[in-house]
């Protein structure tokens, strides 16, 4: 279930947090609270909560309500809101007309870097099903094993993180207002040859990818150029 317009919290509300946690659980329903107060390690007792919003999420970058968001703001969330726990933010829009600005391949990375057991996409379901990086983005978990903060990442201008869900690793890199080059190991890897697929900023569009695809080991390096408002998505596979 997914509950919205929660009022601001006092201690009626936030007792009412738990009351409606306990009455799912008794249910076997598990809840997202949307336009809820900041988490407080609530989902420890009551696992049955999966995320909450409690952020400035994609609907400020909406244009029905004539909102933008600036380019570094994603850049910050990884090391802040995200930090005390999951956050409904309703990733990942293709429409062109709702890009203002942003780029596809920084769209994409909003699902692997923004934690949140249950992803809630907010684009229409064509704007899926028709992207060429439609192989991608149904491979992207909603929870992981092991996340690493990359060399490159600065509060402000640049989020690159690695993280890693069974065998398969991601790779996600959300860029701020300047255009950048990053570069970095690939020495988390294991042993032997990962198949990987790069979805990264076309030089001229927003709309678009450029898509590559090769074996790489952990010897290897990864270098990226980088739009203003860009971003990059990468998926390793260990080849059998």
């Amino acid at each position: 279930m997914k509950i919205d317009f929660e009022p601001q919290a006092n201690v009626q509300w936030v007792n009412w947090y738990d009351e409606t946690l306990r009455a799912a659980a008794a249910r076997h329903l598990m809840i997202d609270f949307h336009g809820a107060n900041k988490p407080i390690g609530r989902e420890r007792t009551w696992p049955n909560e999966l995320t909450r919003e409690s952020i400035r999420g994609h609907e400020y970058h909406i244009l029905r309500y004539r909102r933008t968001l600036p380019p570094q703001h994603d850049t910050i969330l990884p090391f802040t809101r995200f930090v005390i726990g999951p956050a409904d933010y309703t990733p990942t829009v293709f429409n062109p007309r709702e890009l203002r600005g942003y780029t596809w391949a920084r769209e994409l990375s909003q699902a692997m870097v923004f934690t949140s057991p249950f992803l809630c996409y907010a684009d229409h379901p064509t704007n899926y099903l028709n992207n060429p990086a439609l192989d991608v983005l149904k491979a992207i978990p909603s929870t992981w094993d092991e996340t690493i903060v990359l060399p490159g990442s600065d509060i402000g201008k640049c989020a690159a993180f690695a993280r890693r869900k069974g065998k398969t690793w991601f790779i996600g890199v959300i860029n701020g207002g300047e255009a950048t080059t990053l570069d970095f190991p690939l020495d988390f890897l294991g042993r032997g040859n990962y198949q990987m697929i790069q979805l990264g900023d076309a030089p001229d569009r927003t709309d678009a990818w450029q898509r590559e695809e090769k074996v790489v080991t952990r010897k290897d390096q990864v270098k990226l150029s980088l739009r203003p408002s860009g971003g990059c998505v990468i998926e390793l596979n260990p080849q059998k």
